[in-house]
């Protein structure tokens, strides 16, 4: 890794000023600006120290995993300078109108330039029931009302070591990768295996998550079962086998606090069983027998691009009014795969987050991730421009009001729709907020960071 100059932690009291340190910074890269502003809120530090928080294992841990973030995207600094210095314990309200402290750490790579790249207060410790917990986008996102995710794999969870305690440790969601897709749990007319789907279930219960099954209604045939590709089953014979399918799948879930993606991609194609049993109604009628199936589920229209096509955007809301005029759908799903050469701005995703409002529907985010590809400069430099990328369309969500969740297609580089098991292809993409040796990359505190600026100088929703 290439050493750049050491720098000094600047701890601070929000609302307090202090004397700045003598910072190197990372070369800095063009990347979108926020402008969207709140009402700041009052936060008031504490007024009794807490010496023995930084001998704490918990916080040592949490305070060497941050510094190994910073350091791989070219920011040096040492886990025993912050300790040593200590952290700064301010006091905020959660959701449900309790008090809780909050330790956080304040970096400035350089003090004489002001809104650079990876500056700010990141929370490193928050103060939960059982005592002091290293912070993270689960129990922030758990005080404040919010929802994080990562796609979990159910053999992954089940085959490999410290996958499942980092997915479920981070993050509150767990999106499904095709566990309850047809083709897997249908695979042989008139038989279901539901046993990748018990793995996501339990999985869940342990860690306390909320699950996003994606997808009942997928796009292409190649998406079914193998028996069902042909188009040689009688249209009133399918039509039983596919209610059959969403009835028998959503019901599973009814314990469990659930999000459905209903239908995925339907304006690229209609070849598929869907649209051969029902015709063009296809859709509705997927939304309404999942409703029927599950009353209280979230069911979700999925789609790409929207973010950035207004022509993909205008199709999705004309598409989903129709839905929410018969109370028949909750939310829209934004995927966001995103290529790190050309992210769309901050304002441009708010903006396309807020087409939905006067739906009543709630933004989910879905598949986000950002390819980093064929971003040009040195490593560390690609991890800052990661970082910005992962904080701007968060900030996005946060602010657009309607946005109620933020989920990344995978979380480790080690797996992502670009490569496998630390694939060539996987490790040049980079594309996810934790590192293929499950440690958290500076994307990931980055995240933290969003969500620490917005709860402390604004309103939540």
């Amino acid at each position: 890794m290439k050493t750049i100059p050491l720098f000094t932690v600047i701890l601070v009291i929000v609302l307090a000023s202090c004397a700045p340190a003598s910072i190197s910074t990372p070369t800095k890269v063009s990347v979108p600006t926020a402008t969207i502003t709140f009402t700041p809120i009052l936060l008031t530090p504490t007024t009794t120290p807490i010496p023995a928080l930084e001998s704490l294992p918990e916080t040592q841990k949490s305070v060497s995993l941050f510094v190994n973030a910073m350091q791989n995207a070219g920011i040096s600094t040492t886990t025993e300078q912050i300790l040593q210095q200590g952290l700064t314990v301010i006091s905020i309200s959660g959701k449900d109108g309790k008090t809780y402290e909050v330790a956080i750490v304040h970096i400035d790579p350089n003090p004489n330039e002001q809104s650079e790249m990876l500056e700010g207060n990141y929370p490193l410790m928050i103060k939960m029931e059982n005592g002091w917990e290293r912070a993270t986008l689960k129990n922030i996102g758990d005080l404040i009302g919010f929802e994080f995710g990562a796609q979990g794999i159910a053999r992954r969870i089940k085959q490999v070591q410290g996958y499942a305690d980092v997915l479920g440790e981070n993050y509150n969601l767990v999106m499904t990768e095709d566990e309850i897709n047809q083709k897997v749990v249908n695979q042989a007319r008139g038989q279901y295996d539901f046993n990748r789907a018990h793995t996501i279930i339990e999985f869940a219960q342990k860690y306390n998550l909320i699950i996003q099954n994606h997808h009942l209604v997928p796009d292409e045939v190649r998406h079914y079962p193998e028996w069902m590709q042909e188009n040689n089953i009688p249209k009133e014979e399918l039509q039983g086998l596919l209610k059959e399918y969403i009835a028998d799948t959503v019901s599973l879930f009814e314990e469990q606090p659930t999000q459905w993606s209903v239908v995925n991609e339907s304006f690229e194609t209609k070849d598929n069983p869907w649209y051969w049993a029902f015709g063009d109604g296809y859709i509705e009628k997927a939304f309404e027998l999942a409703r029927n199936a599950d009353p209280k589920a979230t069911f979700i229209y999925n789609d790409y691009d929207i973010e950035i096509s207004t022509t993909k955007r205008e199709q999705v809301y004309k598409l989903v009014s129709g839905l929410a005029d018969k109370n028949l759908i909750n939310g829209v799903g934004m995927q966001m795969h995103l290529d790190g050469r050309n992210p769309p701005s901050k304002e441009q995703v708010f903006e396309a987050m807020k087409r939905f409002e006067d739906l009543g529907l709630s933004i989910y985010v879905t598949e986000l991730d950002v390819d980093m590809t064929n971003v040009q400069g040195t490593n560390e430099e690609k991890l800052v421009i990661q970082a910005m990328i992962y904080k701007d369309m968060l900030s996005a969500c946060i602010e657009s009001l309607i946005c109620k969740s933020f989920t990344t297609f995978g979380f480790s580089d080690s797996v992502s729709m670009y490569g496998d098991n630390k694939s060539k292809e996987a490790l040049a993409a980079m594309p996810l907020p934790f590192d293929s040796d499950f440690y958290p990359k500076a994307g990931y505190y980055s995240m933290l960071q969003a969500v620490f600026e917005h709860y402390t100088t604004s309103t939540q929703p």
